[in-house]
């Protein structure tokens, strides 16, 4: 299993973000967006693939001046190969965004999911569990100040006008987390989780032993 690709972009005072991947992506392969938005409007995605995203996550939470902080993960198997790119809206036209995407090879669809959102210094969600080697990812949109990832996590960092937008991911961390930083200050935040687990091949059995030979019988 393997994090075949990242990507991520950031937008100010737009109704959408797109973010492109750097290379063709693969057919088969799972492509998952993380994006948040300063507005509490739905939030839309789609793809220049024609394919139809499920959403794994959502939150909505009260943020910085401007309103409320919408955060969600998706998720679709890439229905062809090619270029790919994502996009997100809303209907506010003032919004600020932060889009990140990935393209992942050997996980599956047991997907497990967490959201959180409240006024405090430690952004998490409820405990996730998931077996060794599962793709991790999360974003956290809060009010503008420092933040510090759970240990093991890389992280990508964006926002604009006083609001600080982070993706962070990992595929090396041990199960259950909480996906649990720390802000330099108790702000207002929002956070969305999930957890993708390792494809588990299918075993065939064969029954060991002496084969049994049958003869069929004719009449005259």
């Amino acid at each position: 299993m393997s994090i075949v690709q990242s990507n991520s972009g950031n937008a100010v005072n737009a109704t959408s973000i797109s973010v492109a991947y750097t290379a063709n992506v693969a057919s088969g392969n799972i492509l998952v967006a993380a994006a948040t938005q300063n507005g509490n409007t739905p939030l839309v995605i789609s793809d220049t693939g024609s394919n139809s995203w499920i959403r794994d996550v959502s939150s909505t939470n009260p943020g910085n001046s401007s309103g409320s902080e919408n955060t969600a993960i998706w998720h679709v198997t890439s229905s062809k190969s090619g270029a790919s790119t994502i996009t997100v809206s809303g209907s506010i036209a003032t919004a600020d965004w932060q889009l990140g995407v990935f393209e992942i090879n050997g996980y599956s669809t047991t997907i497990s999911v967490g959201s959180g959102g409240t006024t405090s210094a430690n952004p998490n969600v409820p405990n996730i569990s998931f077996n060794s080697g599962a793709f991790l990812v999360a974003i956290l949109a809060e009010g503008g100040t420092s933040y510090t990832p759970p240990t093991g996590f890389t992280t990508i960092s964006g926002g604009a006008n006083g609001a600080i937008k982070i993706i962070e991911y990992a595929n090396t961390v041990a199960s259950p987390s909480g996906f649990s930083g720390t802000l330099g200050v108790s702000t207002n935040w929002a956070k969305v989780a999930a957890s993708f687990d390792v494809l588990v091949a299918a075993v065939r059995f064969f029954e060991s032993g002496p084969k049994r030979q049958y003869r069929r019988g004719f009449r005259r």
